[in-house]
């Protein structure tokens, strides 16, 4: 919040203390969401853990979630055995710390699966990857301009359009691999996708991140921050010509 007020193109001789109302206008949940997201990047605070955020992680998807709720019990049944073998009846808990490390490997355990599982894997890891890292590069700003974050990105649905109709058909056209590429993602459940989101005028097609994925690039959960991005830049990033600047996470 510092940092938005100083950024402000209009600055004043004297500055004002917000008052209380300002200062909880300004201090929303998406601010809050977006200051514990800072935390777990900068001192390790826990982040991914909890019932709803397991729910989220399954980005609607039954398999996925119940993968995640199976992780964590194999770890509880293990933590159950060890306190009998202790004589030790207190209740098994598994620490918001833990439960962020098993889903975090559980994270990248998917993410290795994905050479056997997905055609032309590489090139498809590589461009989510892109994605994930442009996602970072714009969620850990200092004034975290799109609280809690972005998880996703946008092209216009006449973009949109043009790839399934006419790019699709020529294997020829120079967006041809970026098209199957999109198309692969979706099948594969590695992006979700919304249509027609409608935003400053335009008509959109919004792609998320699957949501295990966000946990390997620290981003929020909750869907609605996107950027948009032309049909140049993505296919860019499928040829690695530009990548965005790396954030050092510790995962």
């Amino acid at each position: 919040m510092l940092y938005r007020d100083r950024g402000k193109q209009q600055q004043v001789l004297f500055d004002d203390a917000l008052n209380e109302i300002e200062l909880e206008h300004q201090d929303g949940s998406d601010v809050r969401d977006a200051a514990k997201l800072f935390l777990n990047k900068e001192l390790k605070f826990p982040y991914y853990y909890g019932t709803p955020k397991i729910s989220r992680l399954s980005s609607s998807n039954i398999e996925q979630f119940l993968t995640i709720c199976g992780k964590l019990f194999e770890n509880i049944v293990v933590e159950h055995v060890k306190k009998i073998s202790r004589n030790n009846q207190s209740q098994v808990q598994i620490s918001t710390k833990k439960q962020e490390h098993y889903i975090k490997q559980l994270c990248e355990d998917r993410w290795k699966e994905l050479d056997s599982r997905v055609p032309n894997a590489v090139l498809i890891k590589q461009f989510v990857n892109n994605i994930g890292e442009f996602c970072r590069e714009q969620t850990y700003t200092s004034n975290a301009w799109n609280s809690p974050g972005i998880n996703g990105i946008a092209i216009t649905m006449e973009e949109r359009s043009l790839l399934k109709d006419v790019v699709l058909q020529d294997a020829s056209h120079a967006y041809y691999g970026l098209a199957k590429c999109i198309a692969t993602c979706i099948a594969y459940n590695l992006i979700d996708f919304r249509l027609n989101y409608k935003v400053k005028g335009k008509h959109m097609m919004v792609l998320y991140l699957n949501r295990i994925y966000c946990v390997r690039y620290g981003l929020p959960l909750v869907n609605g921050k996107f950027k948009e991005r032309k049909l140049s830049d993505l296919n860019n990033w499928l040829k690695d010509i530009t990548q965005p600047k790396n954030i050092e996470l510790g995962l």
